[in-house]
């Protein structure tokens, strides 16, 4: 059972959507968020470290709104993780993790990413 990708126009018009969506005023997200206790983050809101996707949300809101200072001070990681998500939409595919060291990669790249977005911020607002 072989599943095939939808075609181009089928996926610009869902990253058109999800762009649509990401810019409504009252996002449904935003909100199932907060009722779920995840916005801040238990990470952020535990030991005040920020977590990778912390942010995600309202710079994701902000760069929909044609507002990238704004998108880049909620999360300077918004850029390349909409992008990669982008092209897993358009491409229709996924990268797989089949070995350990595609793992690691990527938990270093989360770790990496979580720092950047501690630290970026800090050497922002000086």
């Amino acid at each position: 059972m072989s599943r095939s990708k939808p075609p181009l126009p089928v996926r610009i018009l869902l990253l058109a959507l999800l762009g649509g969506i990401a810019a409504v005023d009252r996002n449904p997200i935003v909100s199932l968020e907060a009722r779920l206790g995840l916005s801040p983050s238990p990470l952020e809101r535990l030991f005040g470290v920020r977590g990778y996707f912390s942010g995600m949300t309202e710079a994701t809101h902000r760069l929909a709104r044609l507002d990238p200072i704004g998108a880049a001070s909620a999360n300077v990681l918004v850029f390349p993780t909409l992008l990669a998500c982008a092209a897993v939409i358009l491409l229709w595919t996924a990268p797989k993790m089949r070995t350990r060291a595609r793992e690691i990669a990527f938990f270093a790249t989360i770790l990496a990413g979580t720092a950047i977005n501690n630290i970026v911020p800090a050497l922002l607002s000086d």
